[in-house]
């Protein structure tokens, strides 16, 4: 081990099913060697969520869990939670804190400056500033985004509309303070799946095949894929019929099979 490696705190709001929870797994198992020394910091799925703590785990990352961290907004707890952060930045002296998601993109960020942090980094895997909220919310996201952007070294995003999104519609920063890496997974397991025998999915060869793949909640908009197929089935495309193939699971599960029997 090298003799004084980089440290960095890596915080998450909660390891949820889906791709951040994923990505943040996979950085800091790779980022955690000799040279560099990762660790992960997150708080509990909200109710009816399903906890990805076993992809941790099952990656030889074992988590910091903070029970008052989480998506929802606390006053109370966001503010143990932020205290929690600086005393622990304050002892452990990280190079680099690494935040994901809106919510530990707040609390880490502002503990990591307070405690003066050498470098302060976060990662857009999306944003809530369009569909999520009102509009008087909305801008207090905006506005604390621009805020926390002017003390964070730099700010990744997975895509140049992302890019594009951040740096000219919502003026978060200034173009040159953000870096576009696209996510990174691991796509061998998908890969080496044998087609299911139990219960597959009959599809004739002259049909078009549609697949949405995605959690099945509401922000991923699968009701848009439901009536667009609605629309389809009326106006055949070249003659071929529709197959629309939902895969997934989620809150919304429920609803979209009742909305599938509708249809």
């Amino acid at each position: 081990m090298a003799e004084h490696p980089i440290k960095i705190a890596r915080i998450i709001a909660r390891l949820n099913i889906g791709g951040p929870a994923i990505h943040a797994v996979l950085l800091t198992e790779g980022l955690d060697d000799a040279a560099i020394r990762s660790c992960l910091i997150t708080g509990r799925v909200s109710d009816g969520e399903a906890d990805m703590l076993y992809f941790a785990e099952r990656h030889g990352v074992f988590p910091i869990v903070l029970p008052r961290l989480g998506r929802d907004i606390s006053w109370w707890d966001d503010f143990v939670t932020f205290w929690w952060l600086y005393r622990y930045f304050r002892r452990e002296h990280p190079g680099i804190v690494h935040t994901h998601t809106a919510k530990a993109g707040v609390l880490g960020r502002l503990a990591g400056w307070l405690a003066r942090v050498p470098v302060l980094v976060h990662t857009f895997h999306g944003h809530v500033f369009h569909g999520y909220f009102g509009r008087l919310k909305t801008v207090c996201f905006i506005w604390t985004e621009r805020l926390l952007a002017r003390v964070t070294d730099r700010i990744v995003v997975i895509c140049e509309r992302q890019l594009d999104d951040l740096s000219r519609t919502y003026r978060i920063a200034p173009r040159e303070k953000f870096t576009v890496i696209p996510l990174g997974f691991d796509l061998a397991p998908f890969l080496a799946i044998e087609r299911q025998k139990d219960n597959p999915v009959e599809v004739e060869s002259s049909n078009s095949v549609v697949g949405v793949i995605g959690r099945m909640v509401p922000v991923k908009n699968h009701e848009l894929a439901i009536r667009i197929c609605e629309i389809m089935t009326h106006e055949p495309l070249c003659g071929r019929a529709i197959r629309l193939v939902l895969i997934g699971d989620g809150l919304g599960r429920a609803v979209l099979e009742r909305r599938v029997s509708e249809a």
